[in-house]
């Protein structure tokens, strides 16, 4: 009985989990997706459902939650020629909202530094 309650639980824990974070990407119409590796994908759902997406890279600087990091996105300077046209003359506003979907609004320390 306590191994199929513990089951349970878990799998109860996981599927709140899901279902918590697609709560919270319609309700916001944004979030970070983890794609495999050090390898994200920023989302914005757009007004008629359909997802515009903006590809990043994230290391892990040290241990802690949550975990200081560096995100690889275009400088200023080269924001325009790379971003997609969806993203262009908005990249304050996506590199804040990146930051705080990495902890940054609990505290965490969110770097950003330009691909080489």
């Amino acid at each position: 009985m306590w191994v199929v309650a513990t089951v349970e639980g878990i799998c109860g824990l996981v599927a709140f989990w899901i279902i918590a974070d697609h709560v919270d990407y319609w309700r916001r119409g944004y979030r970070v997706r983890w794609l495999t590796g050090n390898e994200y994908v920023y989302e914005e759902r757009r007004a008629d459902g359909s997802v515009q997406s903006l590809r990043l890279s994230r290391e892990i600087l040290a241990d802690g939650y949550p975990a200081p990091c560096e995100v690889s996105i275009p400088s200023e300077a080269r924001w325009e020629q790379q971003a997609p046209q969806w993203a262009q003359q908005r990249r304050a506003e996506i590199v804040e909202r990146i930051a705080q979907l990495f902890g940054a609004d609990i505290g965490g320390r969110v770097q950003f530094k330009d691909p080489t």
